[in-house]
């Protein structure tokens, strides 16, 4: 319904003024007076309640905004120690392989002790000590002894392009760097248990060699290796348990003067176990793991090779780790919450900032020292009689950890402090530990433990040799703790000053609430008093204007309310009309520019996109948008297509990482991402890629770097597929070559065939004279009855030569025929059911005569039960003579077999001669058309060159083959099968 405003505002305002006009004076001061303080009252309050309000809200929005930065900067940092924990187990498990290597290059030495000491001289590893510490004047804490170091001078941004967020780090106190041998020692023990070589590094272990087979004369007289030594097939290896006597301390942490004054024992901090800053002078656990394999000589073993790592060098890997800005330290700080430590596959602990926390052996005695105990576990294996290697045969394992459960006192008294989670009952985290690393995974979980909110981590050590393949946690699993505070130390900074900032606020805000409703009060009063005085003449203004506005605001604004409305609704043709050169004409004349502006941008924006849309997914070239790290951001259909995708949002679901899932070698992925940093943009780079179906292709893409307006950079390019271009450029360049190596072999064939064609022709000729001029000769000393034997037989000798040099071209130009046919199809065949042993008899016969005046005999070996095949009789004679006659040809002396026999399906016929032999690079290529060993000018065959290739196409028309091998004996096996039971096709 439409409403003429217009009409009624001026109707009202004129009838309200009549009715006011007879109503008294007072009566109108008495009503604008209670409204004005009406309004003041519900001003006060509603100022009263913004205030509140606005403290309120900055409260929450200081909570919110801490909150959301510390859980941000929680699992940043959960992410990063992860990182670190499994990096570490990795780093563990690639040094732990690295010492199955060297016990086997060990295995090959020669045993003897200054191959030995050659041996061990190079293996050594850098061991990071910390410099001096001693007690401070007051005796509660350790300080270094040369005081802190001085602070480096700071650095900053010498270029102004840098200085955004520029961050420098001091150089870090990497300690002292000793280098320090890996092994203890290295040894050569017989079968028996005796050591026969011993080369030591330490004064550990002692020099004088004995029989390990008695555990008493091994380290702390706990190693039991000898009956697992014999156990072990060449090529395996032993690795042992961590070894080493267990270390003691009378104190948990801080190990101080007034700590032992405190607890009323003496201060001998030195007699008791090392702990980094709480203790930095104490007893250093020395433990080793013993790797050991089998040295085999003549197909025997001898006995076996033993390398005792010092197992500083994998304490190395977690003494000096901080999970904190610091990084690295010299120097571990347990009290801190932030630092390393390793577990065994049976999470027994074998490396800790406190060495008296790491379960070792008792030396005495050999045996498994005792561990920190639950009180009740404590109990029962007091009450039980039994040593602790015979009561944890039969301990539960891992019995309801919990927080609440508190350390035996009386093993804590005693300093029997080694851990072994599988009886640690008061720390749940052991647990936690086990479901992240059972299956040889890793992760991490928060727990208040020592008084602190800690993030712990944990990550099985991936090394599988000798005992530690058993199970998927490998070696055992690095965990790493650090406080949780020390994450968001900034934002709980920022939330501190952010609370101080909202108190101030607050106290502001209540002096100005004061002020405003002591200055609200008087302006009240100061206003009601005025408006006492003016109302009437204030009236007849309101009314007056009320009445001019009315007519004149209503029509305007409803007239460009109705324009703005239609270009809202989609007319962007729709212009306001300018009727005046007040603020109103001023607002429609701004109002139409704007619209003309939006309407162009509008256009354009609809062009480019459809030009860009249209060029986007209508490319036959593949273009697509990705990070650097792989994740793809945008693809066209081409793109999807040569990766063999049905559509490009199964693509985006299906590749997480280009270079991993696409390219078939990632590393050319990377290739890319550094040639593209290094130059800038790249052209006609050619990479193979895995397509879904799994076909290899190869692509070229050209490719630069962009960046979006939220400053962005991402690698844009177009590939395309190669891989037929690629495919024809070698088919042509084979083809190339193959036409190059025929026009040579045709070069020599022609050579060959004038030469053959020149000599035979030189000899007729030659001979046909002389025979001509001897005839003369003849018939006329016959009319003188005259005719000399002599004449005679040089006529016959040359009649020989015509006949020989003519059978010569006949043979050649025969062959020349007969390759021509088979090529061409034209060949005639004729098969039937014949006897290959007649084939034979017949190919014999013929070449009789080729060993007469040779020194080389002629043998036959046909099985007497070859069966008839199918087959053209006379092809075969010509295969087999052509093999026989090649044999005469090529040797001077020895023999030739002709051998026959059935082996499978086929029936196979071999010639073996002793002559010259063909070599294994030429046994394929003789059988070529022209193709002949050797110079066919200078080293002049003794045939034609096409027997071979016509044989193979006799044979091979038979549905079988022909090759050659060399003759054991010396000289050429050439052979040829026949199916038993192929049947002609024609």
């Amino acid at each position: 319904m439409k409403i003429r405003r217009s009409v009624g505002i001026r109707f009202k305002l004129i009838t309200i003024f009549v009715l006011i006009k007879v109503l008294p004076l007072m009566a109108l001061s008495w009503i604008a007076w209670t409204g004005i303080m009406e309004l003041g009252e519900s001003l006060r309050e509603k100022i009263d309640h913004l205030s509140a309000q606005t403290q309120g809200v900055i409260g929450q929005v200081s909570d919110l905004a801490v909150a959301s930065s510390i859980r941000a900067l929680d699992i940043k940092s959960r992410d990063n120690i992860e990182r670190l924990t499994t990096d570490t187990a990795r780093a563990v498990a690639a040094f732990l392989y690295a010492r199955d290597n060297d016990i086997r290059v060990a295995a090959n030495l020669p045993a003897r002790a200054d191959e030995y000491r050659r041996f061990l001289a190079p293996n050594l590893r850098k061991v990071i000590m910390h410099r001096p510490w001693v007690m401070n004047e007051a005796g509660d804490a350790w300080v270094p002894a040369e005081g802190p170091r001085e602070n480096s001078p700071a650095v900053t941004a010498e270029n102004e392009d840098n200085a955004k967020d520029f961050h420098y780090r001091p150089p870090e106190d990497h300690g002292i760097s000793v280098q320090r041998p890996l092994y203890l020692e290295m040894t050569f023990v017989d079968l028996n248990g005796n050591e026969k070589i011993k080369v030591t590094t330490s004064d550990l272990l002692p020099p004088e060699k004995k029989n390990i087979s008695d555990p008493a004369n091994t380290y702390c007289k706990a190693e039991r290796y000898f009956d697992e030594l014999k156990r072990l097939k060449p090529g395996e290896i032993y690795v042992s348990e961590v070894i080493g006597p267990h270390l003691k301390s009378p104190v948990i942490g801080a190990y101080t003067r007034r700590r032992a004054e405190e607890r009323g024992i003496p201060f001998k901090p030195e007699e008791a176990a090392y702990a980094g800053k709480e203790n930095p002078v104490g007893k250093r656990f020395r433990g080793l793991i013993r790797w050991a394999t089998p040295v085999v000589r003549n197909g025997k073993v001898t006995g076996w090779v033993t390398l005792a790592l010092d197992h500083t060098h994998v304490m190395e890997f977690s003494d000096h780790l901080v999970p904190t800005e610091e990084r690295y330290s010299p120097i571990s700080d347990a009290g801190s919450g932030n630092y390393a430590f390793i577990w065994d596959y049976k999470d027994r602990n074998i490396s800790h900032p406190r060495d008296y926390f790491i379960a070792g052996y008792d030396p005495e005695t050999g045996q498994r020292a005792t561990p920190w105990l639950e009180e009740l576990m404590f109990e029962d294996l007091r009450e039980s009689g039994l040593s602790f290697e015979e009561w944890v045969k039969g301990a539960p394992v891992m019995q309801e950890q919990t927080l609440k459960k508190k350390p035996s006192r009386e093993l804590t008294r005693q300093g029997m402090l080694g851990l072994d989670c599988r009886y640690l009952n008061f720390a749940p985290q052991c647990q936690g530990w086990y479901n992240l690393t059972k299956d040889g995974g890793s992760g991490s979980f928060v727990i208040f433990w020592s008084g602190l909110w800690k993030l712990t981590t944990a990550a099985a050590i991936p090394y599988f040799t000798g005992r530690y393949g058993s199970t998927p946690r490998g070696f055992g699993f690095v965990t790493i703790g650090a406080n949780v505070r020390e994450f968001h130390k900034a934002a709980s900074e920022t939330g501190d000053k952010i609370g101080s900032m909202a108190s101030t606020y607050e106290k502001e805000m209540a002096v100005q609430n004061e002020a405003a409703q002591t200055n609200l009060k008087r302006s009240l009063r100061l206003t009601a008093e005025q408006i006492s005085y003016s109302t009437l003449a204030m009236i007849a203004i309101v009314i007056l204007i009320a009445i001019w506005m009315a007519s004149t605001l209503t029509r305007k604004i409803t007239s460009m309310i109705e324009g703005i409305r239609r270009f809202k609704s989609g007319d962007m043709e729709q212009r306001l009309a300018v009727t005046s050169n007040d603020e109103i004409g001023q607002l429609a004349q701004t109002f139409n520019e704007m619209s003309d502006n939006i309407q162009k941008l509008v256009e354009d924006l609809r062009q480019a996109e459809t030009k860009y849309r249209g060029f986007f997914e209508n490319s036959t070239e593949g273009i697509y948008r990705s990070r650097a790290n792989g994740e793809i951001v945008n693809v066209n259909p081409a793109f999807v297509r040569l990766f063999g995708f049905s559509s490009k949002e199964e693509m985006m679901s299906s590749v997480r990482h280009i270079g991993e899932d696409l390219y078939v070698d990632p590393r050319r992925r990377e290739e890319l991402v550094e040639l593209l940093h290094r130059e800038g943009k790249v052209r006609n780079f050619e990479y193979d890629v895995r397509r879904r179906d799994g076909e290899v292709r190869t692509l070229q893409t050209s490719c630069y770097w962009v960046e979006d307006t939220d400053g962005q950079w991402y690698m844009e390019g177009m590939s395309t597929d190669v891989t037929e271009r690629k495919m024809a450029l070698e088919a042509l360049k084979d083809a190339k070559d193959k036409a190059e190596q025929l026009s040579q072999m045709k070069s020599n064939f022609l050579s060959m065939v004038s030469h053959e064609l020149r000599t035979p022709l030189t000899a007729i000729i030659g001979f046909t004279k002389l025979t001509r001029k001897n005839l003369s000769d003849l018939i006329g000393k016959a009319s003188r009855e005259e005719m000399p034997d002599k004449l005679l037989k040089r006529m016959k000798e040359n009649t020989s030569v015509i006949i020989s040099e003519g059978d010569r071209l006949t043979e050649l130009i025969n062959n020349v025929l007969d390759l021509a046919k088979l090529e061409a199809g034209y060949f005639e065949w004729h098969f039937a059911t014949i006897s290959l042993r007649e084939v034979l008899e017949r190919s014999i016969a013929s070449t009789t005569v080729l060993f007469d005046g040779k020194n080389v005999a002629f043998e036959s070996e046909i099985d007497p039960d070859v069966p008839e095949i199918v087959g053209d009789f006379d092809r075969l004679v010509q295969v087999c003579i052509n093999l026989i006659a090649n044999a005469a040809k090529f040797t001077e002396q020895g023999r030739v077999v002709c051998k026959a026999h059935v082996e499978g399906d086929n029936v196979v016929v071999r010639v073996c001669d002793t002559g010259s032999g063909v070599s294994m690079e030429d046994a394929e290529a003789i059988f070529d058309k022209f193709r002949q060993l050797g110079d066919t000018l200078t080293d002049k065959p003794k045939g034609t060159g096409l027997g071979l290739p016509i044989s193979r196409e006799i044979v091979e028309h038979h549905g079988g083959r022909i090759w050659c091998e060399p003759n054991p004996g010396g000289g050429s096996v050439f052979a040829f099968c026949i199916p038993l039971n192929w049947k002609s096709g024609k």
